[in-house]
């Protein structure tokens, strides 16, 4: 069990700046202080901690990915975007990267590009929720109902907490999609 999913986030905060104090080269105690920033709020925390990781490892594409997810957070979309590509580059094959460049592409209109992101996450991982959650979205942005629908029921299938995302229009549908 992680820091993270206990909630524990001041006692990881420390363990983190700890274990940097000791050897400030090490890029994967930086990526996790600074995600941990950001799930604080504390988003120039967190950008700074997630510059330090890819100065110190240019190639780290979960650094790349979650310096994408604050830039998201801050609205910063084309920063965003710019860093779920970066980290694409880097690994080609990374579900949740792809799956955060649909989302930001869906947030700014691009809705075909979004569904590629989605569709090419889906590759890569078919049981990946979030994609088919993402997809969902878009479809029903689109007005495309009945692929939303699918789309959502697979997702909640996969990730019940994910109800909560979807549309209120749809949500019984999907509950009862997924009943059976």
């Amino acid at each position: 069990m992680t820091f993270d999913k206990l909630n524990l986030f001041d006692e990881a905060v420390s363990h983190l700046k700890e274990a940097i104090r000791q050897r400030p080269d090490y890029a994967e105690a930086h990526c996790n202080l600074g995600t941990i920033y950001g799930k604080l709020g504390n988003f120039d925390d967190a950008i700074s901690e997630l510059n330090v990781a890819l100065q110190l490892n240019p190639g780290f594409a979960i650094a790349r990915n979650n310096l994408g997810n604050i830039y998201a957070l801050c609205e910063r979309n084309e920063d965003a975007a710019r860093e779920f590509k970066e980290a694409l580059n880097i690994d080609p094959n990374f579900p949740g990267a792809r799956s955060n460049l649909g989302n930001i592409y869906a947030g700014m209109g691009r809705h075909e590009e979004a569904l590629i992101e989605f569709q090419e996450a889906l590759k890569i991982d078919p049981e990946f929720a979030d994609a088919y959650q993402g997809s969902g979205q878009v479809y029903y942005d689109l007005g495309s109902l009945d692929r939303a629908s699918q789309a959502f029921i697979r997702a909640v299938c996969l990730a019940p907490e994910l109800l909560e995302c979807v549309p209120d229009p749809l949500a019984l549908k999907v509950r009862q999609g997924v009943q059976g």
